[in-house]
């Protein structure tokens, strides 16, 4: 739903690895957390195929269905939780603390022109992280995993620290590792 760079990163993974994206993920994350609700193939899994829900895309103040719904990932809230609690846990099993840290360090420099032009963009960030429309300079920033709260925002209060994102279906996830929620 989003664009191609996931399937330009499955056939990346996949020439690096000579498996296809699905059975690596399934192999080296959804197996080792114990995700059986998660997969890239849900068409051919009726177990979790008959419990996915129907997407719904905003008109203005309407919802309305959304057509092929199911493309790639699919996933459930607690194979969800499983992942992110993996990710904030010191003891991981999917990847080595330098690569966790690198999931909650800023990446863009401040001031530079990068930083500025997220920052100005918040069409994608601000309703779910609670910037204000009116606000011009939002502290946040982006870590290799998404986008990181570098200050309090002033309608969600999400402190500084914290990693979230968003998605279909209106779906908001957060991570803060100090506070281990």
């Amino acid at each position: 739903m989003y664009g191609a760079s996931i399937e330009w990163t499955g056939a990346l993974v996949s020439r690096v690895t000579k498996q296809l994206i699905g059975k690596f993920i399934l192999e080296n994350i959804f197996n080792p957390l114990g995700m059986t609700s998660s997969n890239y193939d849900p068409q051919n899994h009726p177990e979790i195929s008959s419990r996915l829900l129907q997407m719904v895309w905003r008109d203005g103040d309407r919802l309305l269905p959304a057509e092929n719904q199911v493309i790639g990932l699919v996933s459930s809230v607690p194979d969800l939780c499983a992942l992110l609690a993996d990710l904030m846990s010191s003891s991981s099993k999917l990847l080595k603390k330098e690569h966790l840290d690198l999931l909650f360090e800023p990446q863009f420099a401040h001031g530079s022109p990068s930083l500025s032009y997220i920052r100005s963009g918040t069409g994608n960030y601000a309703a779910p992280v609670g910037v204000p429309i009116s606000m011009k300079e939002p502290p946040i920033n982006h870590t290799l995993a998404a986008l990181v709260v570098e200050g309090e925002l002033p309608l969600s209060h999400m402190p500084a620290g914290t990693v979230t994102w968003n998605g279909m279906p209106n779906l908001i996830w957060a991570m803060h590792r100090e506070k281990g929620l």
